[in-house]
């Protein structure tokens, strides 16, 4: 994208960015004309061609690690698993059969994903790893 932009470091092209549109004023300031990218590892601006990035693999990681932070109510949760097809009576007798998860679901404020019982207990009613993924990211914040 081009930006009026001056280069703070020639090695790493990390640059300072105008925004506007005022070239007498930017070019007053010393800056011209560049092809520049906000980088979203670090939120600095960078000459284009020395723009860091995140790999696929990193990307994939951030993403997952984003997933397991998400949380919801542990009544949306409970909703969205009878949304799934399963039944009420059955949650309550796993509850009632599970104190840790009983506990868990009746005393928190909210469930986040990355907590591991939830993926015990979905797997008890056949949910997928992915299907609770879907859950939160449909539902959760």
């Amino acid at each position: 994208m081009i930006k009026y932009a001056k280069i703070k470091n020639k090695d790493t092209g990390i640059c300072e960015v105008g925004i506007g549109d005022n070239d007498l004023y930017y070019k007053s300031i010393g800056m011209n004309k560049f092809d520049v990218e906000l980088s979203e590892i670090d939120n600095n601006w960078y000459l284009k061609e020395k723009c860091p990035h995140y790999s696929e693999e990193e990307l994939k990681l951030k993403e997952k690690e984003r997933i397991l932070n998400l949380k919801m109510t542990p009544r949306d949760f409970l909703l969205s698993i009878i949304d799934l097809g399963v039944s009420w009576n059955d949650i309550k007798q796993m509850l009632s059969q599970n104190p840790r998860a009983e506990i868990e679901l009746n005393y928190c404020q909210f469930v986040y994903r990355g907590n591991p019982l939830l993926n015990e207990l979905s797997g008890q009613f056949g949910i997928s790893e992915t299907q609770l993924d879907n859950i939160f990211l449909e539902k959760g914040n």
